[in-house]
Parts: structure tokens; sequence; C-alpha cells
């Protein structure tokens, strides 16, 4: 009787231990789990109106909040002026190349972005945005306009 309780403890403990190793294998990065969730950066990139800008965009469960700042040089400096944006959004099916449909809803208006998103070794690529077309969505991954991930500080 002590022989097999003895057997059942063990055996018990050797479930109970395989069970916890596996817990703590699971990694919680947003990058590693291919989650939007969290904040991403672009490069300093010439804009169309001669000045340089830099897009912040931070994403919750529930909403995205885009960034701009306009700096006068390509050293993103100093900036000389910004615009904040709050937009909710909608995630569509992923593909097996690691590309997610994305339904970007725009305020107060009927209108959607439809894009695509792709995040890579920390890196956040959106659709390539050849026509301006926002009722088409992309086909092709945008890998000239890279966003990097920001950890929470």
């Amino acid at each position: 009787m002590i022989r097999y309780s003895l057997i059942t403890i063990l055996f018990s403990l050797l479930l109970a231990s395989c069970g916890d190793n596996k817990k703590d294998s699971v990694i919680e990065d947003p990058i590693i789990e291919n989650s939007l969730i969290g904040t991403w950066e672009s490069e300093c990139v010439a804009d169309e109106g001669g000045l340089w800008l830099i897009e912040t965009i931070k994403v919750t469960d529930e909403d995205v909040t885009l960034y701009q700042t306009f700096h006068p040089t390509s050293s993103c400096q100093n900036e000389s002026e910004g615009v904040s944006l709050l937009l909710t959004y909608s995630l569509g099916e992923q593909s097996t190349a690691g590309i997610t449909n994305i339904n970007i809803m725009i305020p107060d208006t009927d209108d959607i972005i439809l894009d695509i998103f792709k995040i890579e070794a920390g890196v956040l690529y959106f659709g390539d945005d050849i026509d301006e077309d926002d009722s088409t969505r992309p086909t092709d991954i945008d890998y000239s306009n890279p966003f990097q991930f920001l950890p929470d500080v």
C-alpha cells in the first residue's frame, strides 16, 4: 500500500513538473506572438510637403493612435508640428506567409482602409500603397517603410 502511494505521488509530481516546464516555455513577447499590440515607430522619411516625417503607431486591443511629427531637416531633431489621430481597427485572417488582413476605420465617416501587415524580426511592415486607393486591399508588403517595435519604458 505504501509503495502504491509512493508511485502515485512520484507519477503525479512528474506530470506536474512536465506541465510547469511547458507553461514556462511560453514566451509572451508580442513580436514572437506576431501581435500588433504595442508601439511602433517609422524611420525619418521625406514628406511630399518638403518636410521630414516620423510616424508612431500605438496599438491597443481596441484602437490605434497614429502620431505624425514633422521636422524641417532630415535629422528629424527639431519638431516643427505634429498631428494625432485615433482610429479603430479589426483584424482578418492571416496567410501562411505571416501576412494579416487589417481593416482600419476612419472616425466620423463610413470610410475603411483595407490594408495588410506583417511583423518580421521585430519590424512591422504594411501593404504596398502603389495606387493610393484605400478601397482595394494591397497584395504585397512594402518593405521600404519599416516600423520598429518600441518596448514600454
